[in-house]
């Protein structure tokens, strides 16, 4: 199979206009969360990577990412955007606390 690499954003209240449109790096993203507060994107790849990009300029965000080891499934951020859930197709369901570090 194939597929594409490209993560398109549009603006749902303006007539579904093009708003961003970026490269995933090769990886055919499967799933996409926003957080609650900023402008960020967190998006979960093929290769069981999750990873966030500030939107405003299209930059990964430094120190924001992981990796799965089996296919990630949905991902989404708690209403405060501390924490990130993330659900495998092996059914387990990780909470990430972000707000602690640089890192999750």
């Amino acid at each position: 199979g194939g597929g594409q690499s490209e993560v398109t954003i549009v603006d749902v209240e303006n007539n579904w206009t093009l708003a961003k449109s970026f490269d995933y790096g090769g990886v055919i993203p499967l799933s996409a969360s926003w957080h609650p507060k900023d402008h960020f994107l967190t998006i979960t790849g093929q290769d069981n990577s999750i990873s966030t990009v500030e939107t405003t300029n299209l930059r990964y965000a430094q120190g924001r990412f992981l990796r799965s080891r089996s296919c990630v499934l949905a991902i989404d951020f708690a209403p405060d955007g501390r924490t990130i859930c993330v659900g495998n197709e092996d059914g387990i369901v990780s909470f990430f606390d972000i707000s602690s570090s640089d890192d999750f």
